[in-house]
């Protein structure tokens, strides 16, 4: 069932989109101002200046969990059926260069497979949505950029319900609300 409140983390990626030039030939202001490139050597270059390393402030939902605009996830690997039935996926952030998602760890080239933009999650998450979260039992957030771009902690599955702050996935597993990201785009 649609509901307008769906559109609420769209609107909001949006938003940062058209301020930053996601989904454009122009560079990322917020992320150092240089597009992915391929360097002289063949190796492809992440978008932006270097991830930062030290920890700042924490990175929540409010300051996008610290991922960068041009940041998409992939499962790796994913298997719709599987998540369907309750089984968890990990999620890799990835960028997009040369018709190909390539990880931000390395700039190797991903997984193929739907490639996810997301926004932090509210509570318009509803029973059926595909819910990728950051899953860290030491850490509520990533710890640093570097972490929310290159970290295997993020993981991915459906809601089976949302309680408040809180969603519960297809296969029991409880997650809070502001380690979530809703999936707003499909690749």
């Amino acid at each position: 069932m649609f509901r307008v409140a769906h559109l609420l983390p769209l609107l909001f990626v949006t938003a940062c989109s058209i301020a930053t030039g996601l989904g454009s030939s122009t560079p990322s202001a917020l992320s150092g101002g240089a597009a992915a490139h391929r360097e002289p050597d063949g190796r492809v270059a992440y978008p932006g200046a270097d991830l930062l390393t030290a920890r700042r402030d924490p990175c929540t939902p409010a300051r996008n969990h610290c991922l960068r605009p041009e940041a998409w996830f992939v499962g790796d690997p994913f298997h719709d059926d599987l998540a369907r039935e309750g089984k968890v996926f990990q999620a890799r952030p990835v960028f997009g260069f040369d018709d190909a998602w390539w990880t931000w760890q390395y700039a190797a080239e991903a997984l193929p497979g739907p490639a996810y933009r997301t926004a932090p999650a509210t509570a318009a998450l509803a029973a059926g949505d595909l819910v990728i979260w950051f899953d860290d039992d030491y850490d509520h957030f990533p710890a640093t950029e570097h972490e929310a771009q290159t970290s295997r902690h993020w993981m991915m599955g459906y809601v089976g319900a949302v309680d408040g702050a809180h969603v519960r996935t297809v296969g029991g597993r409880d997650v809070d609300l502001d380690r979530a990201r809703a999936v707003v785009e499909t690749r």
